[in-house]
């Protein structure tokens, strides 16, 4: 095992952390144990960063929803695990950090197109759009 873990990028952090997201989303797996896959799965990488906002996410759950909900024409329970779990990790990280909002709305739709479904990037936009504006 190398002495010094290398640092994710930006934009990779936010991919593994929507894998994660999303494995949470389908699986009754614990934090604990889906944060030691991922060190397993990326034992190179320094993931302390993913696993912070792993929790952070999971704690404010029901208040990122909240607003997702406020700001979407869509029913939570109708939107995809993937574009659900891409709204949380957006939403929170524009609650807590002090990134400006275009970058994160921007690697939003990147993941949303990456992983959504067809057009899903739309929603995106339209759901941090619309949340960014009532702030």
């Amino acid at each position: 095992m190398p002495l010094f873990k290398k640092k994710l990028s930006p934009t990779k952090t936010r991919e593994i952390l929507l894998q994660a997201l999303y494995q949470k989303e389908i699986s009754d797996i614990s934090n604990t144990n889906l944060i030691n896959q991922f060190k397993k799965a990326y034992r190179e990488f320094d993931i302390s960063n993913v696993a912070e906002k792993l929790k952070g996410i999971n704690k404010n759950n029901d208040a990122l929803n909240k607003n997702i909900a406020d700001n979407s024409s869509i029913e939570i329970k109708s939107i995809g695990e993937i574009e659900i779990s891409i709204l949380r990790q957006s939403i929170f990280e524009l609650e807590n950090s002090d990134i400006d909002y275009p970058i994160v709305i921007n690697e939003a739709v990147k993941l949303a197109k990456k992983f959504g479904q067809e057009d899903s990037y739309r929603f995106i936009n339209g759901v941090l759009d619309s949340y960014i504006a009532a702030k």
